[in-house]
C-alpha cells in the first residue's frame, strides 16, 4: 500500500515510512530469498524479523499506578507501545 494509507491505516509517523508499504501474512517472514540468509549464526534459535499486524499486541506494563486522566485513556483509546513513554513520564501517581 502508499505511504499515506499505511500511516493512517497503522498509526505511523509518516517521516519514518517509505514510499511503499508491504505487510506479510502471519504466517510469512518478508526477505529477499531464503538462499541470502545465512542462518547458521543462529545457532538453534529463531530468526527474528519485524513484526506483522499479528504481533501488534504487547505487553504494557507499569511499576506505578496510573492517574485518573490516563486510566480514562485506557478505557477509550488503542494504546500502542510508543505511548509507553508519555504514560510513564506523564500519566502515573
Amino acid at each position: 500500500m502508499d505511504k499515506q494509507t499505511a500511516c493512517r491505516l497503522f498509526d505511523l509517523p509518516e517521516d519514518r515510512e517509505a514510499d511503499v508499504v508491504v505487510v506479510s501474512r502471519k504466517d510469512v517472514c518478508i526477505g529477499s530469498s531464503a538462499k541470502l540468509h545465512d542462518l547458521e549464526g543462529l545457532k538453534g534459535n529463531r530468526l527474528r524479523t519485524h513484526g506483522g499486524v499479528t504481533e501488534t499486541r504487547v505487553p504494557f506494563i507499569l511499576n506505578r499506578p496510573l492517574n485518573a486522566r490516563y486510566r480514562q485513556q485506557v478505557v477509550c483509546n488503542e494504546i500502542k507501545s510508543y505511548h509507553i513513554f508519555d504514560f510513564a513520564i506523564n500519566g502515573t501517581q
